[in-house]
């Protein structure tokens, strides 16, 4: 086995480092990697990392003083001054040492587990948690906060709440006057109000129960058992109307038919009675005439009575032509003639029996509609009259409901005012009146500083790195053929040339400039060294091999060779090749002989000359006629491109692949692992061809992945690519 354009050996460039490419092709490993990564470092971040954790009130100091609920101001600071200085006096009043000390008798055994060091005495402890707690005014606000640090987060929120309201009870000196019994009597007066809410909501309900209802409303919507009746009768109107227009239909086509009796409540008037029980009308006289022809229409759409009627009305023709020229005695006439009579009886006969099935057909229809439309607008009429004959006791419910829900409305609004009077007479009480709680400490969740941080934001960078390192490896590790170069290193010749994958017309132009290369190649191999017959084959099915067959052979043509593809994949034929001429296909020439040059198909627009596979089977047959064929298609064309099954699957592609004088190779880029190529190539070798080349098809571009993509810019736009500043020659020189 030798090379189709052997050359000297050279180093052959790998695949290469690309990462804007290998990210953009493997974007979800690269998230999944990092994500697991990241995910992964928290818990050892969280567990080796030695954190401080902060918890904080917040307090605000009014400028005034309310007294009671309706603001009777009993003091106000006149200036700012006098307030920042008040300000100040509640800052340093939050941790004087009797408020903490007090604050850790509050605490009791929780100090001991939460800040109390061991043998540490409580006066030691006191001052320790006195010079901990940060007091500091927030600047611009009426605001200061308290905030406490440790090395753990338990246990501080308490502690800083119980700081803040130690602090509160000891400058607490004056409450809202007579807040108990005020309270007391509201709370009197919220029973009651609940009581009475109970009960009208239990009666309330009864009523929905009853009327099966659960929303009682005013407006200017109706009540829902209006809007029911009100759907009723429209309902009851629409389905009036509906039977009027399917009886109508009924009457078109049935003269014996009678329309029932319309519904006197749906507002047409008393009817008038006629001889038969129905409403006395006009009746049809064409009604005969309209069902046959509605039954003739039904009968031009019958497939089977069309399907016979073509077929015995073909045979009859061909009766009739037969016949012509015979003598009215000539036996073969007189039995035409029986045929074609028992012909005509039984198209006859099978339309008779099409027209009557379709007129019982119509006829029934009609009728099942007229008793549909029937049924639902009695129905209709019942249901109306039912609602009609409740609608004064349901309006009587209705309302009393309507009360019942306006005096809720009252009670509810009266409860919430009482229920916030209540509570802030509560609040009032037990809060000073300078100084109120706005946000309770709570408990840290996450540690205001640390070692923690570092150890994320490094697991955050080794998250980082491996999501872009581990799509570089994969497309290093890749087995797949994925460029001309690999392609070349591991066939250790250069292939024929190496074709884009088409996606737009962008890359359709530059396919067709790769195309036109390769058939140059044919060309001078079969003008300078004789070679005409050409076997294209792959590894597996589906690598592309028809197309690229059809697009050589029509470049060819287009550069002056004379050229016929020739599809030989009995295994799996493409239906862009058509069906075989008359002279047979490739598989038939095989077979039985005959001349090749009259089983070509003439070149289109889309497709070169070309001969179909043809033939029943699965494989070519007998093969010992295949240098025959071929030297006779090589006598009349300059190139003979035969389209072979993969080498791997069919023995057809080992006979092809004797008989040719150039084997190709099509190898589809990032299908197949190398190791099936290789095996491919072992097939190959074991049969010696004459001469073998490789071209590497489907070769997909990635935006910035380097030669490719410059070189497709480069060819569309007919100028150089402008390069980047960090890649230009300056910058390392």
């Amino acid at each position: 086995m030798s090379a189709a354009a052997p050359t000297e050996a050279r180093p052959v460039a790998g695949r290469g480092i690309k990462p804007f490419a290998s990210l953009k092709a493997h974007f979800r490993l690269a998230v999944t990697v990092g994500a697991v990564i990241f995910v992964l470092g928290i818990p050892v971040a969280w567990v080796k990392g030695k954190a401080e954790w902060t918890t904080t009130a917040t307090l605000r100091v009014s400028p005034r003083f309310a007294r009671n609920l309706e603001s009777d101001e009993e003091l106000e600071l006149q200036s700012n001054t006098q307030y920042r200085d008040f300000v100040q006096q509640q800052i340093r009043s939050v941790n004087r040492l009797d408020v903490i000390q007090e604050t850790l008798k509050v605490l009791g055994k929780k100090a001991d587990l939460w800040w109390r060091l061991p043998a540490e005495s409580e006066s030691r402890a006191a001052q320790r948690l006195q010079y901990s707690l940060a007091v500091r005014p927030v600047p611009d606000t009426y605001m200061f906060t308290v905030s406490l640090s440790g090395p753990k987060a338990e246990g501080l929120a308490e502690i800083v709440n119980t700081v803040v309201q130690t602090y509160l009870a000891s400058v607490s000196g004056e409450e809202l006057w007579g807040a108990t019994a005020r309270v007391t009597e509201l709370a009197r007066q919220r029973d009651g109000l609940l009581k009475e809410i109970r009960a009208k909501t239990e009666r309330r309900t009864e009523l929905g129960r009853e009327l099966g209802m659960t929303t009682f409303s005013t407006g200017a919507d109706m009540n829902a058992w209006d809007k029911m009746l009100m759907e009723s009768r429209t309902a009851l109107d629409q389905a009036a109307r509906k039977r009027i227009e399917v009886e109508s239909k009924l009457l078109a086509v049935d003269a014996e038919a009678r329309p029932s009796r319309p519904d006197p409540g749906v507002g047409e008037g008393p009817p008038k009675e006629d001889g038969f029980g129905g409403t006395a009308l006009t009746v049809n006289a064409d009604a005969e005439a309209a069902l046959e022809s509605l039954a003739w229409s039904m009968i031009s759409l019958d497939p089977e009575l069309s399907a016979l009627t073509s077929n015995l009305t073909k045979r009859r023709a061909e009766l009739l032509i037969s016949t012509s020229g015979m003598t009215s005695d000539h036996p073969a006439r007189l039995a035409a003639e029986r045929e074609v009579a028992e012909i005509e009886s039984s198209i006859s006969k099978r339309t008779t029996e099409v027209r009557a099935r379709a007129r019982a057909a119509l006829l029934a229809q009609r009728r099942a509609d007229a008793f549909e439309a029937t049924r639902t607008t009695d129905a209709l009429a019942a249901m109306v009259d039912s609602r009609r004959s409740e609608a004064v006791r349901v309006g009587e419910i209705y309302n009393e409901a309507l009360g019942l829900t306006a005096d809720l409305d009252r009670a509810r609004k009266r409860l919430d005012a009482i229920d916030n009077r209540i509570d802030f007479l509560t609040l009032e009480s037990r809060a000073p009146g300078w100084v109120r709680v706005l946000t309770k400490a709570l408990p840290p969740e996450l540690p205001s500083k640390g070692g923690r941080k570092k150890l994320l934001l490094f697991v955050l960078v080794a998250a980082a790195g491996a999501a872009l390192v581990v799509p570089i490896a994969v497309d290093m590790l890749d087995p797949r053929i994925r460029s001309a170069n690999e392609a070349e290193k591991m066939l250790e010749f250069a292939p024929l040339g190496w074709v884009i994958e088409r996606s737009d017309p962008r890359t359709e132009a530059f396919a067709s400039d790769q195309l036109r290369r390769i058939a140059q190649k044919l060309a001078f191999e079969s003008r300078e060294k004789g070679t005409r017959v050409f076997v294209l084959t792959s590894s597996k099915p589906l690598e592309g091999t028809t197309t690229l067959v059809l697009d050589l052979a029509r470049t060819l043509a287009s550069i002056g060779v004379r050229t016929v593809a020739v599809e030989a994949n009995a295994l799996r034929p493409s239906p862009r090749y058509g069906e075989p001429a008359p002279a047979g296909g490739f598989a038939d020439l095989l077979a039985s002989g005959g001349n090749p040059v009259a089983a070509v198909l003439p070149a289109t627009e889309d497709l070169p000359e070309r001969i179909p596979v043809g033939g029943p089977g699965r494989s070519l047959g007998p093969v010992t006629r295949v240098d025959e064929v071929l030297s006779a298609l090589s006598a009349v064309y300059g190139a003979v491109i035969l389209d072979a099954p993969p080498i791997l699957l069919s023995a057809d592609a080992e006979g092809l692949v004797r008989a040719a004088g150039l084997t190709i190779l099509v190898i589809e880029a990032e299908a197949l692992p190398k190791a099936i190529l290789k095996r491919a190539l072992r097939s190959l070798e074991r049969l010696d061809p004459r001469a073998v080349g490789a071209v590497v098809n489907r070769v997909r571009v990635t935006p910035g992945a380097g030669y490719f993509d410059e070189s497709l810019s480069e060819q569309a736009e007919g100028r150089r690519a402008e390069k980047s500043v960090w890649s230009s020659p300056w910058l390392w020189r």
